[in-house]
């Protein structure tokens, strides 16, 4: 793990208010040798054909369990011509387990 920072009132209320108060936040994270932090994209699920991504906003960590908060994002096609997905932010926060990761890698 990278330095545990405890959450702060307004985030626990938000997303976590169900939970048990053993949540922290991480600002990286190592996971079989993938190293995760903010910013990075993930791929959360495949919907069709086509990927739906994450940006990755934070880390929590709650007894050994990772979670990951994203910023959700729509995939509008592939684009033949770059060999890359068009993406548009659907202004949706989204919390996802880590193993609930459609695949482990990031991709930047």
């Amino acid at each position: 793990f990278g330095s545990k920072l405890p959450v702060d009132d307004e985030t626990y209320k938000m997303y976590f208010l169900k939970m048990p108060r053993n949540i922290f936040t991480v600002k990286r994270i190592e996971i079989l040798g993938t190293l995760y932090k903010p910013e990075m994209v993930l791929v959360l699920k495949v919907h069709g054909n086509l990927p739906e991504f994450g940006i990755l906003r934070n880390i929590f960590v709650m007894e050994d369990v990772v979670y990951f908060l994203v910023s959700a994002t729509l995939t509008l096609n592939f684009n033949e011509k770059y060999q890359a997905y068009e993406i548009k932010d659907n202004d949706q926060l989204v919390v996802i387990n880590y193993n609930d990761l459609c695949d482990n890698f990031p991709l930047v």
